[in-house]
């Protein structure tokens, strides 16, 4: 469902929004996620390493992004 509702979203604010991309960060574990925004078209572009402090950890980000032209 949250595959779907990705999909929508982006359509959505593509279409009715003055927008030419839309960004995400995702924790590295977090492989739910990820596959999420690669089954809709987002591409990995880049990696913040240690981004994130959380529960006395570090963590990597992982940068997404996805173009109004690859829609």
């Amino acid at each position: 469902i949250t595959t779907q509702a990705v999909k929508e979203i982006c359509k959505l604010a593509f279409e009715k929004l003055a927008i030419n991309r839309i960004s995400a960060t995702v924790y590295a574990p977090n492989i739910a996620s990820q596959k999420v925004l690669l089954k809709n078209g987002f591409r990995q572009e880049g990696t913040i390493r240690k981004g994130v402090y959380k529960n006395n950890e570090y963590y990597d980000l992982y940068y997404f992004g996805k173009l109004k032209e690859e829609m």
